[in-house]
């Protein structure tokens, strides 16, 4: 297929067209006000989609970890002393959380959230810290509230 160095004569049309309409537009001024306005609507609109798409991530983040997150803790981490099984699936359990507490972060990081929304975040954040610590001190079991 041999590269086109000159628009297409159907295409140079649209492209005056575009062109004409273009100086029309900057020339009368209730087109270019309506213009603007179209703009700032469109940006608006597109403002507001990423915010609802960035609540969507946080949503099925949050619904992933749930189903991430062992109905059955309680006796795992009660079968903690002597049972090793036990002891990587509680880390297993707790590097889950640590991945999507960085996911969710990312999420609000991109600035499309509302700025509380880092208080829960941070609460997550916290609790894996204090999960992880538990585990290397081996007191997983004293420290979880179930």
């Amino acid at each position: 297929m041999k590269a086109h160095s000159e628009p297409r004569s159907d295409t140079t049309a649209i492209v005056d067209g575009l062109k004409a309409l273009s100086v029309l537009i900057k020339k009368t001024a209730p087109a270019n006000e309506a213009f603007v306005i179209y703009g700032n609507a469109f940006h608006m609109a597109r403002d507001d989609i990423d915010v609802i798409a960035d609540y969507k991530l946080l949503h099925e983040e949050l619904h992933q970890m749930e189903l991430a997150w062992p109905p059955d803790i309680g006796p795992t981490v009660n079968s903690l002393s002597g049972n090793p099984n036990s002891q990587m699936l509680v880390r297993r359990h707790s590097a889950n959380l640590r991945r999507a507490v960085a996911q969710l972060r990312a999420i609000f990081t991109k600035g499309n959230v509302d700025r509380d929304e880092s208080k829960w975040i941070d609460n997550f954040d916290q609790l894996q810290q204090e999960l992880e610590q538990a585990i290397s001190a081996g007191q997983v079991a004293d420290r979880i509230d179930l």
